[in-house]
């Protein structure tokens, strides 16, 4: 079986690092709104599922999630690279949507890697890499400090959007229902400290939400109810998001923009300042629309400088 991945029939292929599996998180749907924008605009692109997740259920994301028409779901559906973990990448550009160099012992060959910047930070892997020709680092400047004058990589000042007018739009309903997040790689908490946030509140109903449902199993009641990403209408679900802990910077959080655009109420349970969730509400302050991923987004006009 080949280790040797060539997706050089593409201008751009989007990914994610795969040391580890990433699942339902919100880099899948970067990768699926990032591409849609891209084909809509003219831009050969592809998304690469590298790290283990399941091909159907990113398929199942672009008919659940968004109102894409047939043909829509098609064109992305015939585009998409189910490839785990190869050895060898041959491409002409690739974006990173998690910003990550976390590919094992991966060698990428390519024209040009683009990263939109997450949390990780430690990016020596793209500095000088005789295998990469250029390598573009976009993140938010009012939320990261560094400008990595050291490496030898292009740094530009840009702030991740989302495609939500591409969204279902849910039902404007009233439940009383509170919903956590709790997946396991970066926002899980113990069962115990769930249960004090729900002590701690008057709701009517939990939903906990995560891709461990086992471990929440022992909270699971008349009043809570514990369900397996992905959701089907979520939106529909609840009215207050409680937005508790996570063990690293949210760099670039989904969950309080849709929260703006659908009227959804959250509750922060931290007692810290997180850069992340600082710079998507001046994002939000500044209007919803400042967030929505749009065909003459600086993203397009920027890749298509170089591709």
């Amino acid at each position: 079986m080949t280790t040797i991945l060539n997706i050089k029939k593409y201008d751009l292929v989007f990914a994610t690092s795969f040391e580890t599996m990433h699942g339902v998180t919100g880099h899948i749907f970067e990768m699926i709104e990032y591409c849609f924008v891209c084909r809509r605009n003219g831009i050969n692109a592809a998304m690469a599922l590298l790290d283990g997740t399941d091909v159907n259920l990113l398929i199942g994301l672009l008919t659940s999630k968004y109102n894409f028409n047939n043909e829509e779901v098609a064109d992305l559906t015939a585009n998409i690279i189910v490839f785990t973990q190869p050895k060898i990448i041959l491409a002409n550009n690739m974006c990173i949507v998690d910003g990550s160099p976390r590919f094992g012992s991966c060698t990428i060959y390519a024209n040009n890697i683009f990263l939109l910047r997450c949390y990780d930070g430690e990016l020596d892997f793209f500095s000088n890499n005789k295998a990469i020709k250029r390598t573009h680092l976009l993140q938010d400047f009012s939320m990261y400090t560094e400008r990595y004058e050291h490496l030898d990589i292009e740094v530009v000042d840009y702030n991740k959007k989302l495609l939500w007018d591409r969204y279902y739009t849910p039902k404007s309903v009233k439940t009383n229902t509170a919903m956590f997040y709790m997946m396991n790689r970066c926002k899980a908490r113990p069962p115990a400290e769930v249960a004090g946030y729900i002590a701690k509140h008057s709701f009517d109903y939990y939903l906990i939400i995560t891709d461990v449902p086992e471990r929440y199993r022992c909270l699971a009641s008349d009043q809570v109810s514990v369900e397996q990403v992905p959701i089907v209408n979520l939106f529909e679900r609840f009215d207050t998001y409680i937005y508790t802990p996570v063990t690293k910077v949210d760099c670039s959080p989904r969950f309080m923009v849709e929260c703006a655009v659908f009227g959804k109420d959250i509750i922060y349970e931290i007692e810290y300042l997180d850069p992340g969730i600082l710079a998507r509400q001046r994002g939000i302050d500044a209007g919803v629309d400042t967030l929505l991923l749009k065909d003459n987004d600086p993203f397009i006009e920027y890749v298509n400088r170089y591709i």
